[in-house]
């Protein structure tokens, strides 16, 4: 690949990069599905999978974020505030499986 096309290739992913943050701050400020948010943009149908591929990621990777933060951060809730494991995640309103899974993972 020569330099223009590099270049080209460099430009295209960038744009690419730039419509995936505008999807994701149109559904977070109205509050919209991805799909909306691509109508709002006019992007064709024919690309619609890949944004939809990648927000997938950028989800998967923002969840696994939360998960090792809340790892860290339920211990040091629950010697701050003297209180129990199930007491700390009842405060932090999480899903039933959450809480499972914390239980199992988290010292008591």
């Amino acid at each position: 690949m020569n330099l223009e096309e590099q270049i080209s290739s460099a430009e295209f992913r960038g744009k690419q990069q730039a419509k995936l943050e505008d999807i994701k701050n149109l559904m977070a400020s109205l509050r919209i599905s991805p799909d909306q948010a691509m109508d709002i943009l006019h992007i064709p149908e024919s690309d619609r999978a890949f944004y939809k591929a990648r927000l997938d990621e950028a989800t998967v990777q923002e969840r696994s974020g939360e998960f090792n933060s809340r790892m860290d951060s339920v211990p040091k809730m629950m010697d701050a505030f003297h209180i129990s494991l199930d007491q700390a995640l009842a405060l932090l309103q999480l899903s039933e499986s959450e809480r499972d899974f914390y239980q199992k993972h988290l010292p008591k």
